[in-house]
This record gives C-alpha cells, structure tokens and sequence, in this order.
C-alpha cells in the first residue's frame, strides 16, 4: 500500500516551487514527484509476490488528475 501524497508527490500551493525538475499544475496546486517514482511503482508493479494499491487522503476530484497522469505515462 503506497500513499500517494508524501511517497510518490507532495502537493503545494507556493508558487515559488514552480522551478523544481518533478512538477505539473493541476487547478491550483503544484504536485512534485519524487526522484525515482516511475521506477520504484514500475518495479513493484512487475514483481512477482507484489500487490500494489494506492491510498491518498486528498479528495476524489483532486486526486483522480493525478492518478490518470501517472496511468497514461505508462508506468504500471
């Protein structure tokens, strides 16, 4: 079980984090991506013994953007 907010992005709303490698705007928040999250989901996905699942607190409508972001990279 992976929590999204905190694992693989954090989400902020300071506009003076724009300059940073891992981000995307989706309405008013900038979400950063850490280092190496396609690897990290990409690997569990494909491991053998693995049952991946994601939990987030952040609401439905805020967090459905992101996860179709992740799933249209083609990370899993």
């Amino acid at each position: 079980l992976i929590d999204l907010g905190g694992t693989i992005f954090f989400r902020t709303g300071d506009k003076a984090a724009r300059a940073c490698e891992f981000n995307e705007k989706i309405a008013k928040y900038m979400y950063f991506y850490r280092p190496g999250y396609r690897e990290l989901l990409s690997t569990l996905h494909n491991h053998p013994r693995v049952k991946l699942a994601f939990y987030s607190s952040i609401m439905a409508k805020n967090i459905v953007p992101i996860m179709t972001r992740m799933c249209e990279d083609e990370i899993l």
